[in-house]
């Protein structure tokens, strides 16, 4: 017991712990699935965008008529997440590997919110912040399904972070940036 409250009084050695616990507690979830229907609005999107297309959505009205696709714009939609699926729709557009790729993006979510705890308070506090974050049912379930608040979160605690721990007007644009990239 003594050897492992040691090894985790490193912080680089609690930041891998977490880094890797948050994403293998995790990793089983990904093949169950996840489909919502804001990730199919969200993947709809982003197979516009890889198209050609433009950040357009398609909907079918009805099933009776020869047009059954029309196009519209997406506007009801954050848009940095379908341009993200975009991306990654290049090299593979399956559930699994966007689940796995939002599973890691939690992975680095939970560094960088031990992070920004332990610079709002200390270590201790941080650890035990970010190991209840990491195991809490409410964004575990939101991490293993292809939505946007991974993505949310990681953002909004870029900004905050840039903008409580910086005191430069550049700071205040990056903490801007990051703020547009959170919706």
């Amino acid at each position: 017991m003594n050897k492992l409250l040691t090894f985790f009084k490193n912080k680089h050695n609690f930041l891998y712990f977490l880094f890797i616990f948050s994403i293998l507690i995790r990793i089983p979830n990904i093949f169950a699935n996840n489909l919502t229907s804001d990730f199919a609005d969200y993947s709809n999107i982003a197979n516009n965008i890889k198209e050609g297309n433009g950040y357009t959505s398609d909907i079918r009205w009805n099933y009776f008529v020869d047009n059954k696709e029309i196009t519209h714009p997406a506007y009801e939609r954050m848009p940095f997440f379908p341009l993200f699926l975009s991306v990654i729709y290049f090299v593979d557009s399956s559930l699994t590997f966007v689940l796995l790729l939002n599973v890691l993006l939690f992975g680095l979510l939970s560094v960088v919110y031990f992070n920004f705890i332990e610079k709002l308070f200390n270590y201790q506090i941080a650890v035990f912040s970010s190991l209840l974050f990491v195991l809490n049912p409410a964004i575990f379930l939101n991490s293993v399904f292809p939505l946007t608040e991974t993505f949310f979160l990681l953002f909004l605690i870029l900004s905050f972070d840039n903008l409580l721990f910086n005191s430069s007007k550049a700071s205040a644009f990056y903490s801007g940036i990051f703020a547009s990239l959170a919706y």
